[in-house]
């Protein structure tokens, strides 16, 4: 059983982080269902790796390799559905980049945030684009939609989530102010 101090010391550190890592998550696996289940995982792990936790070293950055190992786990699990799996090194690539472009901590929370909050439907444009590299005129065949309303759509997501950013940064530093 852990000390209480170490429970409320987990707890606040989880708390400040858990957007980014869930971000993180969701950058490498483009689901926002897969990436809830690999999140409990990768918490509970966390929990119950916490004594090995270097207190004052970077909560993110071991919250990073953590999930990136519950990630690879998960991949390993759907590996039967290939088809729909990045190659190791493109993974590999995908988790490098994620963890150095988030030098913007707030920024990168806030996106994921924003994305985390779309709708379905919304998300999954979002992927076919960006996460498997679509083209847009082979996204407007699989939604039904002509390449037009799919470029208008893109467009007002891109405004949609640049929005959603600065509302939150503006309302977290009116809290940190």
């Amino acid at each position: 059983m852990k000390k209480d101090s170490q429970t409320e010391d987990f707890v606040n550190l989880l708390i400040n982080s858990q957007g980014r890592i869930y971000a993180y998550i969701l950058s490498l696996v483009g689901n926002h269902d897969d990436a809830e289940d690999i999140m409990q995982e990768a918490v509970s792990v966390m929990w119950q790796k916490f004594d090995s936790f270097e207190k004052g070293t970077s909560f993110i950055a071991w919250a990073f390799t953590i999930s990136k190992y519950q990630v690879m786990n998960f991949r390993r699990t759907k590996a039967r559905h290939a088809e729909n799996l990045f190659s190791e090194n493109v993974f590999e690539l995908l988790a490098e980049k994620a963890e150095t472009e988030s030098g913007d901590d707030e920024k990168m929370e806030c996106l994921g945030e924003c994305v985390a909050n779309l709708k379905k439907n919304h998300f999954d444009i979002l992927k076919m684009k960006y996460f498997y590299g679509l083209p847009v005129r082979e996204i407007a065949s699989r939604i039904g939609l002509g390449k037009t309303a799919v470029y208008k759509r893109l467009s007002r997501l891109h405004a949609f989530l640049k929005d959603c950013v600065e509302r939150r940064m503006k309302a977290r530093s009116r809290l940190d102010g």
